[in-house]
């Protein structure tokens, strides 16, 4: 009986001084050693430094998975049955120096009041020192109650790869002309993208988990912009995608145009229209075969057919734009997922605009299978991919995906844009980035007088020599059709789907990462059979940040994938 007893005794010390160890560890910035997963976070570049925020991760504890104990473990972060936290930190990366995944350091910012939210899409101010948080998804592990819409928060960076988070006042008081209504705060799933002075989100959903004062959710039909200097919100009705008009999981990228007088252009790809089914089974995804071209400034929406190796219906991928040789622009899709089959993709592709043709990197030059992930272009020809998660959110391997670590060493993956390889690690030296070869042989043998417009206006948008080859036959928009359209049908703000506070963290999973990026419109030409294009000085400067004349945006600035400061500024008039 003594002996019994002591051994309980030692065994309770002994659990006791373990449980005190791992609290000692648990790190909302875990070692590399420690490091599992991260997803369903945002990620900005700001000068040299690139800034991640919000989402979840996973870790070791002494060499164990952090599982929850209790609701919320005394020594642990993750709530009771997961392996994952949320992120209460901005964490921050150096781009001035070379790295290598296993011996790059990150810094932690605190986020003092500012609120953890997945899927956030961060706005970058005009002079890009700083970006505005707004829209985003409260997960399980936080609090129950979001904060009003009427809430945004600015993050502020230093030279150092610090800053600071302050909270903003929104003045509703004061809508531009055609606002209907105070906009609500959507969950993260729709497109958070930066033109100038002025954020936009298009497209969405909106429910308990995002704004307190929505019960019942409904996916929005609507493109929120906020404009930075002045403070004035505003909300257009948009019809122009899919079946319905409701848009999730798509990605966005900028086109160089002489049509639109300078003025830029959000450009939409992938992703499916949910319609009024929550759970999107069969879903209506939109095939990559369509390019959606939004024009902001008129609110005019336009569909062009692509061509090419076109990718498989999937959502939660990440882009990158980057400005290419002889005026043209390339758009790299990396991962993503499937609901209807549950795969999750590991393949990458480019599209290329003008030419609206579609490339898929060799097999071999494939790495990790993932969603949930952001990309950011960083360093000339990089491509930085940061976080994901292998398996769908429904299917059974889900839970265990947070409990293995990352092939890619911090979740951090390099990828090479110009040749088409994954590295070991960031160059701060890299070189500018350059066509991929395949990009340059298509344009190279005279491929651009076979692209089919959809019609003469879009045509003019990219086209100097007129006459061309025209389509007008509109995609088909049935669901489960192989396009989207632009086509026509007028729709309410607000499709209430009944989605009920429960849907939480599982949502997601059914949802997609929506990417903005915007490039200034620059000047193309064609050479008659070389099918080359040629930048203007003009274009040149706009994308180098200079201000229009008008005064209306003419810069993006980064967001889950748009064009890197540093591949623009390398450009130089022929």
């Amino acid at each position: 009986m003594f002996f019994i007893l002591l051994s309980v005794i030692c065994f309770v010390l002994f659990d006791r001084s373990a449980r005190a160890a791992s609290s000692s560890e648990v790190s909302d910035n875990p070692t590399a050693a420690n490091f599992l997963r991260r997803a369903f976070h945002g990620a900005r570049v700001l000068g040299n430094f690139l800034f991640i925020d919000g989402g979840q991760f996973s870790q070791l504890i002494n060499g164990e998975v952090d599982v929850g104990q209790g609701e919320y473990g005394a020594n642990s972060r993750a709530n009771v049955n997961h392996s994952w936290c949320e992120d209460n930190v901005t964490l921050s990366i150096d781009l001035r120096e070379s790295w290598t995944n296993s011996s790059l350091v990150i810094k932690t910012i605190s986020k003092h009041s500012a609120p953890v939210f997945d899927n956030p899409k961060l706005w970058t101010s005009p002079d890009g020192t700083s970006f505005y948080l707004w829209s985003g998804l409260l997960n399980s592990l936080g609090p129950t109650v979001p904060p009003p819409a009427s809430s945004l928060w600015k993050f502020t960076s230093d030279e150092s790869g610090s800053g600071s988070w302050s909270q903003e006042t929104i003045d509703y008081a004061h809508p531009s002309s055609d606002s209907s209504e105070q906009p609500s705060r959507p969950d993260g799933f729709g497109c958070g993208i930066t033109l100038g002075d002025t954020g936009y989100y298009v497209g969405g959903r909106v429910s308990a988990k995002s704004d307190p004062y929505e019960i019942n959710g409904y996916f929005q039909k609507t493109t929120t912009s906020y404009n930075m200097t002045s403070g004035v919100w505003n909300n257009k009705l948009y019809t122009k995608i899919g079946t319905t008009g409701a848009i999730i999981g798509a990605s966005a990228g900028g086109v160089s145009a002489i049509g639109l007088d300078g003025r830029p252009l959000i450009v939409l790809i992938g992703g499916r229209d949910p319609g009024t089914d929550a759970k999107a089974k069969p879903a209506n995804y939109i095939s990559f075969d369509n390019v959606t071209l939004y024009d902001p400034y008129i609110d005019r929406w336009y569909a062009q057919k692509a061509s090419g190796e076109i990718p498989a219906f999937r959502e939660l991928f990440c882009a990158v734009t980057v400005p290419g040789d002889n005026g043209t622009f390339e758009i790299f899709i990396y991962g993503g997922v499937n609901q209807m089959n549950w795969e999750v993709y590991a393949d990458m592709y480019i599209l290329t605009i003008p030419g609206f043709v579609w490339f898929k990197v060799p097999a071999r030059r494939v790495r990790a299978k993932r969603h949930g992930h952001t990309c950011e272009p960083v360093g000339g020809r990089q491509l930085m991919s940061i976080g994901g998660i292998d398996n769908p959110q429904d299917g059974k391997n889900y839970w265990y995906d947070w409990t293995i670590p990352d092939s890619f060493i911090q979740g951090i993956g390099v990828f090479d844009m110009t040749a088409l390889t994954w590295k070991s690690g960031y160059d701060a030296d890299a070189a500018p980035y350059q066509s991929p070869t395949v990009v340059k042989d298509w344009y190279s043998r005279g491929n651009q007088d076979s692209v089919q417009w959809q019609s003469l206006e879009i045509a003019r948008m990219f086209i100097q020599d007129i006459p061309v080859s025209v389509n007008p036959t509109p995609a088909p928009t049935s669901p489960g059709s192989t396009s989207a359209n632009s086509s026509t049908t007028s729709l309410s703000d607000k499709d209430a789907i009944g989605l009920g506070v429960g849907l939480g963290v599982g949502l997601p999973g059914l949802l997609g990462t929506f990417l903005g990026v915007w490039i200034t419109w620059r000047q193309y030409r064609r050479k008659t059979g070389s099918g080359s294009a040629h930048h203007s000085d003009q274009s040149l400067a706009q994308l180098s940040g200079s201000p229009p004349s008008s005064g209306t945006p003419t810069q993006t600035n980064e967001n889950i994938s748009s064009v890197p400061t540093t591949a623009s500024h390398q450009l130089s008039p022929p």
